[in-house]
């Protein structure tokens, strides 16, 4: 190999192991497009201690947290479940002497999934988030839960993306954190987004799990990034966005997304090459004819 990358002309090879040991299918099929789908799994079904972790989410989503849109389908089959968005209209903010950014919404969110989840072990879970004063957030509130109200029994533990590069859980919850109305963005996506516009980071974050990846974020401003948007309507199309209603903003649209939203962001995914194909009443509603 070194002979072969000191050769004339192959200064800029690069090598890809195509052979993912880690994830199981769902999981890679969020982020194998970042490598053309070259990825072949090779981890085909969560151990059984690990499928307690999905059984346990969804009956906390299906108690706690309503379907995004009445016209979302139902999880088909049940390895679509290894992967979750929950959308939340949090609040971004920041701290007077810190320039990183937080949600409390959202870190309240994930330690509440967190709960549900119940783990055994602390290295069971991670939960990440591209700030890292939200990192902070997040380690005070697992803090309390284990010390103080006694609802955790293992403290597991809240990370930077970029400091998990190289590392693995079974169970990873991502909080997006950026949060903000799209009418207020002035057209600068990549401002409002910072490190979630990055598709390197964002690669890191979702190819992390092993058996189970919850996304909690505002789905309104990450559709508005291609990739993301490619991530959520293939989530969408299994069923697998869920709404917190409990951390919903009220100034915020009360429905993930308006059906005239959803169809323009389908319309825009199918001509992305993110689903296959939408429906003569997705044109319609799209076009804003009904």
């Amino acid at each position: 190999l070194v002979r072969l990358m000191n050769c004339s002309g192959c200064r800029d090879a690069v090598t890809l192991l195509r052979e993912n040991f880690r994830s199981v299918p769902a999981i890679v099929d969020v982020f194998n497009p970042t490598y053309d789908n070259k990825l072949v799994c090779r981890h085909l079904a969560p151990a059984s201690a690990h499928q307690q972790y999905v059984d346990r989410l969804w009956r906390h989503l299906e108690r706690y947290t309503t379907q995004a849109n009445m016209h979302q389908p139902t999880p088909r089959e049940p390895g679509f479940r290894s992967t979750v968005f929950v959308h939340v209209c949090g609040e971004e903010s920041r701290e007077p002497d810190s320039p990183s950014w937080m949600n409390l919404a959202e870190a309240g969110v994930a330690v509440d999934a967190l709960k549900a989840l119940a783990p055994t072990k602390a290295t069971d879970v991670a939960l990440l988030a591209p700030y890292t004063q939200q990192v902070k957030k997040l380690e005070q509130k697992i803090h309390y839960e284990y010390t103080t109200a006694n609802t955790l029994a293992v403290k597991p533990v809240a990370s930077s993306v970029e400091m998990y590069q190289g590392k693995e859980a079974p169970v990873v919850i991502l909080n997006a954190v950026r949060s903000v109305k799209v009418e207020e963005m002035e057209g600068d996506l990549k401002r409002h987004l910072g490190f979630l516009s990055q598709p390197q980071r964002l690669n890191v974050a979702v190819s992390r799990p092993q058996a189970l990846l919850v996304i909690v974020g505002n789905a309104n401003l990450l559709v508005q990034d291609s990739e993301w948007r490619r991530m959520i309507m293939l989530l969408w199309g299994r069923g697998c966005v869920r709404n917190n209603s409990s951390y919903r903003n009220p100034c915020a649209d009360p429905t993930l997304p308006p059906k005239q939203m959803l169809a323009q962001l389908r319309l825009k995914a199918q001509q992305e090459g993110a689903i296959d194909e939408v429906t003569a009443d997705e044109i319609v509603y799209a076009n804003n004819r009904d």
